[in-house]
């Protein structure tokens, strides 16, 4: 099952929005985006590390692009990641205002967003705390996982 998301970054003028076709949830797709923003503390170097990323979900999508560019920040996504990066006046630190929000919808009609995750602040504080989140999230996974197993539902790899 696809879980689409988009990426926006938002750095003064600058608005740029990318689009991943697979595995956007927070336990995959969030946990990544948490560690890169974790050693990229300023837009650029986000960005940059995003756009070098590589889709590694089968053989057939060999050294594709994780993330493309995409003109509009509606593309039928399940997740919305927002990053908004603002320098400090005062040194040359970043600060981020993120949001994670995730699309509901049942029977095809859209429910609307809520939202999974806020932070702000310093880059490096946000990014621990959107880390710590994603981390539950995926333990909460394996643990289903792991209980579909035991209880028959699924075949163990």
């Amino acid at each position: 099952m696809l879980t689409t998301s988009i990426i926006k970054v938002i750095y003064g003028q600058t608005n740029i929005t990318l689009y991943r076709h697979y595995d956007g949830y927070l336990a995959e797709g969030g946990y990544e985006l948490a560690c890169i923003l974790k050693h990229n503390f300023g837009a650029k170097t986000f960005i940059r590390q995003l756009l070098k990323q590589k889709n590694r979900v089968t053989e057939s999508d060999d050294d594709s692009p994780l993330y493309e560019i995409v003109d509009s920040d509606n593309e039928g996504q399940v997740f919305t990641y927002t990053f908004e990066f603002t320098q400090n006046e005062f040194s040359f630190y970043h600060n981020l205002d993120m949001k994670v929000e995730k699309l509901f919808c049942c029977h095809n009609i859209l429910d609307g967003y809520a939202t999974v995750f806020e932070g702000q602040g310093d880059v490096l504080e946000v990014a621990k705390e959107f880390l710590r989140i994603c981390k539950e999230d995926r333990f909460a996974v394996g643990e289903r996982v792991r209980t579909e197993i035991e209880q028959g539902d699924m075949v163990s790899l």
